[in-house]
């Protein structure tokens, strides 16, 4: 929001250093150091790096939305074992007397094998996903083009 703020005072006039202050920048961004060694126009520059900070945010938000679904289930997945064996037991199902049988052993150590495994997957996709994303090398390619969009003669000019 700070840089619409200083687009609108840019816009009515007011100099950089005390548009700045007014914001409440400390010391200058580095993308508006980038915009003034260019010779870019800040006021359209500073309006667009606002949108490109507005659908950051949007696009965190919508990301911690679309992952928490796969957050749940995994945790869900985990302790769905744990809970099955305590409901058997609650409703009086001798659970844990089947337990010498080989057949239901060795499907327990196989169902252990395949809950570590999806366990293994599941923190593992999970973890390709950041919520932080870096834009500042596309920022400073976007204040790159808009002063060269400016600067190069069009063919009427040539």
């Amino acid at each position: 929001m700070q840089l619409r703020e200083l687009a609108a005072l840019l816009s009515a006039g007011i100099d950089l250093k005390t548009a700045l202050e007014q914001v409440g920048f400390e010391k200058l961004p580095r993308e508006l150091e980038l915009a003034i060694s260019l010779g870019a126009p800040l006021k359209t520059l500073l309006i667009s790096l606002a949108n490109q900070q507005e659908s950051e945010q949007k696009a965190k938000a919508e990301l911690g939305q679309a992952l928490a679904v796969p957050r749940a289930t995994r945790r869900l997945l985990l302790w769905l074992p744990f809970a099955t064996l305590l409901f058997t037991l609650l409703l009086g199902i001798s659970s844990l007397a089947s337990l010498g049988n080989p057949l239901v052993l060795g499907s327990l150590a196989l169902g252990f094998c395949l809950l570590i495994a999806g366990n293994k997957i599941t923190k593992r996709m999970l973890s390709g996903f950041s919520s932080d994303f870096y834009l500042a090398e596309l920022q400073h390619f976007l204040i790159a083009v808009s002063y060269t969009h400016l600067t190069l003669p069009t063919n009427r000019e040539v």
